[in-house]
């Protein structure tokens, strides 16, 4: 291979990491989980995760200690569940993160060994297809959740202050409980909060948004994968008819098949491994939250509250897009690997020698094995589980109805 497409598969295996990398160099998890992380990489680790964990801490810790031994009503309970369950589930999601380095370093050495092992341009595109299509998926899910986050953490209390405030009237703060130890009515101290709230959020954003990218950028290269194997199935026999090297032999394409194979396996149980517990939390999380959601965009509709509507609205639309992303990146994981099994069946694997067909029925046999992203283990994200989640949520939305009316 010439130098040249040896620079241009570098750059190609930069591209598919180059959004992850953004993303974990920001929440410090770069120089744990990357074997190519320089020596400022490792001191900004050092600095800043004990920073970004006290500034959790100091948003969400204060709510739980007055709902604790504040003297607290039941609406003001109703209030807190959303903000709370939210910034708590982060929280816990970088602690998980932390936790799966190893996993997660595992799986980037993985990647870049499938992108080392590439010495066709064809099977470049198929990877560069899929990396555009994580990377289109992460900047439409990063997107939302910023505009809908900042929209909540900035644009609603402020709007209410702007429009809806009078002489007597209580300003607002999304993360409350602070007031258990200082007057967070009076000024500067309620401008610091609504500002720490707010960079505290953009952690809980990007948070949100490099599990999504870190799901999509393992599936993707995955999908990748299988789509290699899938046209080396296909001239199995017959290897002139996709531009395959003619001079190699029968064995050596079987053995590059069911190699491919056991790599993608190993992979999958390696993002499964990483996501499961990503994926539980998004889950509850997301069946609480939009349930608490939609609660306040019908008290917004009927106080003809334009700005808390908007704003829950927002949100709403945000979070089943990104639980929506996540049922529908499992969904294709799952139909990608068990379409694997069609093809090796249907490809002339019965003109192979006795030999060969013994090893290519092992291949046929597991390639029917589901391989699918759980929470935890307890359910498959797909497409009709995702259906599940929103009926869920409206369970939830009724019993709290009853609950408040």
């Amino acid at each position: 291979m010439s130098e040249v497409r040896i620079n241009e598969f570098f750059a190609s295996r930069q591209y598919s990491l180059q959004f992850i990398k953004i993303i974990f160099k920001y929440l410090g998890i770069w120089s744990i989980v990357s074997s190519d992380a320089t020596k400022f990489d490792r001191t900004f680790t050092f600095i800043i995760i004990p920073i970004l964990i006290c500034a959790m801490l100091f948003t969400f810790v204060p709510c739980i200690v007055n709902m604790i031994i504040g003297d607290v009503d039941a609406s003001a309970i109703v209030q807190f569940t959303g903000p709370l369950n939210y910034c708590t589930t982060n929280f816990l999601k970088y602690c998980i993160l932390l936790y799966q380095s190893g996993t997660i370093r595992h799986c980037f050495d993985h990647i870049q060994s499938d992108w080392a092992m590439i010495d066709r341009e064809e099977d470049v595109k198929m990877m560069l297809y899929y990396t555009k299509f994580s990377r289109i998926l992460t900047i439409f899910c990063g997107v939302a959740i910023y505009i809908s986050g900042l929209s909540y953490n900035l644009v609603y209390p402020i709007g209410m202050i702007l429009f809806y405030s009078s002489n007597d009237s209580t300003r607002i703060l999304v993360y409350q409980g602070h007031e258990i130890y200082i007057n967070t009515q009076s000024s500067p101290q309620y401008e610091f909060l609504l500002i720490s709230h707010a960079l505290c959020g953009t952690t809980l954003f990007t948070l949100m948004t490099g599990a999504c990218n870190m799901a999509a950028t393992f599936a993707g290269h995955v999908y990748g994968q299988v789509d290699i194997i899938q046209s080396r199935l296909e001239c199995l026999m017959n290897p002139e008819k996709n531009n395959q090297n003619i001079l190699e032999s029968v064995h050596s394409r079987v053995s590059f098949i069911i190699r491919a194979h056991v790599r993608i396996i190993k992979l999958s149980s390696d993002i499964e491994n990483v996501l499961s517990e990503i994926c539980l939390l998004e889950v509850v999380s997301s069946s609480i939250i939009i349930c608490w959601l939609a609660f306040h965009c019908i008290t917004g509709w009927s106080e003809n509250n334009a700005i808390a509507l908007v704003t829950y609205v927002t949100l709403l639309l945000s979070l089943c897009f990104n639980i929506f992303t996540f049922c529908i990146i499992g969904e294709i994981l799952t139909q990608k690997c068990a379409s694997l099994g069609y093809s090796a069946y249907s490809s002339q694997w019965y003109l192979l020698s006795t030999k060969e067909s013994c090893h290519f029925i092992s291949f046929i046999f597991m390639s029917n094995r589901a391989i699918t992203i759980t929470a935890g283990g307890m359910m498959s994200l797909n497409m009709q589980n995702f259906g599940g989640i929103i009926k869920t949520s409206l369970v939830y939305l009724n019993f709290l109805r009853e609950l408040t009316d």
